[in-house]
């Protein structure tokens, strides 16, 4: 078993919640192994590795661990599992780009979209939709 990351350390290693880790194995985003009578999921760096790297995109023209969440919640909700999607970001333009994606395609299929936001943060939000031509 040596090499494996505990969940705690996994999720330093992402900088990500334990709750978004249980979330990603769950959905089969990110492969754990389970070990002890508590079967507490341990995880290979390499594995991690590969969720972070920029260079295997899991939406065409798309990039990053945070796009790959999306379209694995995309294959779940088609499953007919809730989707929920918690973006952490650093500056507004990142997470414009990381929000795009996900609220374009709810708005184009006329589906309802919950936008919890920062009241500094809206004005900037409405700009970037009204430019893709969403009222």
């Amino acid at each position: 078993m040596m090499g494996l990351l505990t969940i705690d350390e996994a999720a330093r290693y992402l900088s990500v919640s334990k709750t978004t880790l249980r979330r990603w194995t769950q959905l089969g985003t990110l492969p754990c192994t389970r070990v002890g009578a508590r079967r507490e999921r341990r995880f290979r760096r390499e594995d991690l590795d590969a969720l972070l790297d920029p260079n295997t995109p899991a939406v065409p023209g798309a990039t990053g661990p945070a796009v790959a969440a999306l379209e694995t919640l995309e294959q779940a909700a088609q499953r007919g599992v809730p989707r929920h999607v918690s973006l952490h970001f650093h500056d507004r333009d990142e997470l414009w780009r990381l929000f795009r994606p996900y609220v374009l395609q709810h708005a184009q299929r006329d589906q309802p979209i919950l936008y919890v936001h920062e009241e500094q943060s809206r004005a900037d939000v409405l700009t970037r939709l009204r430019a893709e031509g969403m009222d």
